[in-house]
């Protein structure tokens, strides 16, 4: 039976919005599921209210305790990482000339190091790599063709610059002509340290799952907002909107700057040959300009020696741009990851699959998330809208959150300027 609070008017008849009831297997979540019981029942009031126990969410709840001593209630449809968090290919890949990156990158390991996490946090580095043409032309290269030369852009920082040899050597394949490795990049186990945050938080955070959110009533006679779920009615005196993906759901305003898409992953069963690359990780044309992100495929070699490979969205329909569905899978992107892997890697041929799933990430139209208090709506805040690199943002972004959400009514130029760029005021005005 549905809770109802006496004092609180009973949930409207809405659809039901948020992730589908059935999303594919992630191997991420495989010990960690989502819970299934209905969850205690729901206060009737509280301080704090979270949407999403993603990482968002989680740094949200711990940088709360940690640095304010508050109580916070984290809602989620499925659980603890059962978004984005627990289905994505485990980078931690910052662009280091971001401060913002580049702080989430230091405090998060400071982080996982204080608490040990054990999260199988590897500090490999990573390379972007440019695909040999296929004609197997001569590659154009004003570098010295050292191994040690280095290369650098706007946001990704001092790279180091690797020839085709030097490439074939560290890969053990000739299918790539040069790559530039980023000695910053990590790779690790987000949805335990998720699970890590919220119980360093504890006993200040409470989750509440699952329990689907379905509506904010702001501001209802002075009483804060009111939050109407699938299992009854919550007022809170502020609330934060963490579902990345499904936020414009819950914020409609947002529905024409935030949106979802979809990505598909898949990991291996364990080999030894990729414990001989020379990188803990790969993109293919990232950052070297030479493919395009929604083109992109993406790995992580684990210390067991799987593999965590995803991308070729553009098979999909509009790239995949708009799907919220990680219930299903794409055969035509299965199959293409499957190909790139054993045609660039042949001694992997053949790829053995141990788990294959899809999760959906949110895109937002400047390419930038979307952080702080919802205009018109002074007891809403936002942080969503990662377009694929949150887990270089989330925590960082969430000692932010925190911050303002503590000190309600603070004037945003009072915040740092990369933060400050991130308000959803830029697209809906003061």
């Amino acid at each position: 039976m549905q809770r109802r609070s006496a004092r609180l008017p009973a949930p409207s008849r809405i659809p039901m919005i948020g992730p589908v009831i059935n999303p594919t297997q992630s191997w991420w979540l495989k010990d960690q599921p989502a819970p299934i019981a209905p969850p205690p029942s729901l206060p009737e009031r509280c301080d704090i209210a979270i949407i999403g126990a993603g990482m968002t969410g989680a740094s949200i709840a711990y940088w709360l305790s940690k640095l304010h001593g508050r109580t916070c209630i984290l809602l989620d449809a499925r659980g603890v990482a059962g978004g984005a968090t627990g289905r994505n290919g485990g980078h931690l890949w910052p662009r280091m000339n971001l401060q913002l990156e580049s702080d989430t990158r230091k405090e998060l390991l400071e982080f996982i190091r204080e608490h040990n996490v054990d999260c199988d946090l590897t500090e490999w580095g990573a390379v972007d790599l440019e695909i040999r043409p296929v004609n197997n032309a001569d590659v154009s290269d004003d570098s010295d063709n050292s191994d040690s030369s280095s290369s650098s852009d706007n946001t990704w920082g001092e790279l180091e610059y690797w020839d085709e040899e030097t490439t074939a050597k560290r890969f053990g394949t000739d299918a790539f002509a040069m790559a530039e490795y980023n000695k910053h990049a990590a790779q690790f186990y987000p949805a335990k340290v998720t699970k890590a945050m919220i119980d360093a938080s504890d006993p200040l955070t409470k989750v509440y799952a699952p329990v689907r959110v379905l509506k904010i009533i702001d501001d209802v006679n002075g009483c804060g907002s009111i939050l109407e779920t699938d299992y009854g009615s919550v007022v809170a005196d502020q609330v934060v909107v963490a579902s990345n993906a499904w936020t414009s759901e819950l914020l409609p305003e947002l529905a024409n700057y935030l949106y979802p898409c979809r990505n598909q992953v898949l990991m291996t069963t364990p080999s030894n040959i990729p414990n001989s690359w020379g990188a803990g990780a790969f993109s293919v044309g990232a950052m070297t300009g030479s493919g395009d992100i929604e083109d992109e495929i993406y790995c992580i070699r684990r210390p067991d020696g799987r593999m965590c490979v995803g991308g070729a969205r553009y098979l999909e329909t509009d790239a995949a741009i708009g799907n919220n569905d990680d219930g299903s899978l794409s055969e035509v992107v299965g199959k293409r990851i499957r190909e790139f892997m054993e045609t660039s890697f042949p001694n992997l041929a053949p790829l053995i699959v141990e788990a294959e799933w899809t999760g959906i990430i949110a895109l937002t139209s400047d390419r930038k998330p979307i952080v702080g208090r919802m205009p018109s709506r002074k007891n809403v805040l936002v942080a969503a809208g990662y377009n694929g690199s949150g887990m270089s943002m989330c925590f960082g972004i969430g000692k932010y959150i925190a911050n303002i959400a503590i000190n309600n009514g603070v004037d945003e130029e009072e915040l740092p300027p990369h933060i400050r760029i991130l308000s959803p005021a830029r697209f809906l005005g003061k």
